[in-house]
Formats: C-alpha cells, sequence, structure tokens
C-alpha cells in the first residue's frame, strides 16, 4: 500500500470519527431533558435523558438485530451442510463412467 493510499485512508477515517464525535455531542447536549417512559399504564420508577433512552433503545435494536442474524445464520448453515451432503451421496465419483 503506497504511503499516499495510508494518508487518504487515516484522514478519511478521522474525518469519520469527527463527524461522529459532534454527532454524539451534539444529541447528549440538545436531549438533557429528564423524563420517564410511560407504556399504556405502566410508568417507569426512574427518569432519564432523552438521550440515555434513545440510546438504550438503540443497542437493544442492535442487539436483537445480531441474535436474530446469529439464528437465521445457524439455520442455513445447517441447511447447507445438509444439502451438501445429500449432494455428495447422489453426485457419481468422476473416475467411474
Amino acid at each position: 500500500m503506497s504511503p499516499l493510499c495510508t494518508a487518504i485512508s487515516l484522514r478519511n477515517s478521522l474525518f469519520f470519527i469527527l463527524i461522529v464525535s459532534l454527532l454524539l455531542f451534539s444529541a447528549v447536549a440538545a436531549n438533557q431533558e429528564e423524563i420517564a417512559l410511560r407504556f399504556a399504564v405502566w410508568e417507569t420508577s426512574f427518569q432519564l435523558s432523552v438521550y440515555w433512552w434513545l440510546l438504550i433503545a438503540f443497542g437493544l435494536g442492535i442487539s436483537t438485530g445480531f441474535v436474530n442474524a446469529l439464528i437465521v445464520n445457524t439455520r442455513l448453515r445447517f441447511e447447507n451442510k445438509r444439502l451438501r451432503k445429500q449432494l455428495e451421496n447422489h453426485v457419481a465419483p468422476k473416475n467411474q463412467v
């Protein structure tokens, strides 16, 4: 890899980190009001800022997505393994005519 590519990649990475940091800082600064969540008749007994509620929801969404992807991927891998074995058993060897 040339030094120019490395410098461009480093600059892009630093720019990305800067943008994400600014967005994170602005989200924290804008959402300082503490609230309690209410679902129909149930309400949380504690209060957190809007930012933290959103961050918790985002984290739970990512975790749920990863678990779902893991389950689906595992199921598909087992199905693929089963189909490969089935294909091996039905294909005649290349040496025999």
